[in-house]
């Protein structure tokens, strides 16, 4: 993902399960914590705490046995889609 380095970019990590939901403030964010990490280092970025990246979180009811993470990357206008 060369394509990211030296650019701004957005990213939305979004939690999928059949639940009703974690506390969006405290428990989302800590849940997929080691996701971003990932996501930061395969993106070339030494930190998810990067200036160059915004990230934000989201979380939506899945059907019965569903579990799964979305993640949408906006580099300078262009989305990327990852599933």
């Amino acid at each position: 993902l060369d394509a990211f380095k030296d650019r701004h970019f957005a990213a939305h990590v979004r939690r999928v399960a059949p639940s009703s939901g974690l506390d969006p403030h405290d428990s989302l964010p800590a849940s997929l914590k080691s996701l971003v990490d990932g996501i930061a280092d395969a993106l070339g970025l030494a930190s998810d705490r990067d200036a160059r990246v915004r990230w934000t979180y989201a979380q939506r009811r899945g059907v019965p046995g569903e579990h799964a993470v979305e993640v949408e990357v906006w580099p300078m206008g262009n989305a990327v889609t990852v599933t």
